[in-house]
């Protein structure tokens, strides 16, 4: 599965078919290939996450950004801290000095991940719902057709 649908999975505990579904009805489009940072956030908040932008490099030039190592060992995560990161045009999720994305499946240490050499665009602080992660039924006025992967 692509990138987006795998953040909301893992952070949700929702399938990726229904992580794509809910992108799908925020972007409109029939697809969740190149999800966009802006509808990954309207899905998150519709299951109730509260999201912070912690950092944006988007605005420099890709060859001028740090690594996701670089960011990684400056801001120091701790470990009740969950971010949602976006660095080598993919979507991953770290928390604390763990982490995974929709292609390692598994909770690893950072450490231990390929890929620490993507380019760090920019990351997102998550504050889990107080009430729980439920699956939401409407995002934005929108209902969520269920059964239509």
């Amino acid at each position: 599965r692509w990138c987006g649908p795998g953040a909301v999975s893992i952070l949700t505990g929702c399938s990726t078919d229904d992580g794509s579904r809910l992108i799908r009805t925020v972007s409109g489009k029939r697809s969740t290939t190149g999800t966009s940072a802006r509808d990954l956030s309207l899905v998150l908040e519709a299951f109730g996450f509260t999201l912070y932008r912690d950092e944006d490099h988007r605005h420099l030039d890709a060859r001028k950004r740090p690594t996701l190592k670089q960011w990684f060992d400056k801001k120091q995560v701790k470990p009740w801290q969950t971010y949602l990161v976006f660095a080598g045009r993919h979507f991953q999720v770290i928390q604390g000095d763990l982490y995974t994305d929709n292609i390692v499946k598994d909770v690893i240490a950072f450490e231990d991940m390929d890929g620490k050499r993507r380019r760090f665009a920019t990351a997102w602080q998550l504050y889990e719902p107080t009430e729980g992660i439920r699956m939401p039924s409407r995002i934005r006025g929108r209902a969520v057709v269920r059964g239509s992967a």
